[in-house]
């Protein structure tokens, strides 16, 4: 595995680890906003938190986890649990499973 990716890897691991604080209320992530989430990604996170080659390693099953993962790095992107919107987590994941991931959502 290449370095960045083995970092990414290890960085989803360890986001899974700590656990989750606040369940994501997952029947508002059928109002996500793809290209909301893409403007949020690229704002917040898509210099600060992943290399080039990031979403080649998937090591999430589910949007679920995937969107638990977004969570988790936008709280250390935006500086904590108070800091997000649970919209933003949504609208994120949504533009992140569309143009890679392709998991189906509930």
């Amino acid at each position: 595995m290449k370095r960045p990716a083995l970092l990414v890897a290890l960085a989803f691991i360890a986001a899974f680890a700590v656990g989750c604080r606040e369940p994501l209320d997952f029947d508002r992530s059928f109002t996500a906003d793809p290209e909301r989430g893409y403007r949020l990604f690229k704002g917040n996170c898509a210099k600060t938190c992943h290399p080039a080659n990031a979403f080649e390693v998937k090591t999430v099953k589910n949007y679920e986890q995937l969107a638990y993962a977004v969570r988790d790095y936008y709280e250390q992107v935006v500086g904590g649990e108070s800091n997000y919107a649970q919209q933003d987590v949504f609208d994120m994941t949504r533009y992140l499973n569309d143009k890679y991931y392709k998991f189906r959502q509930r």
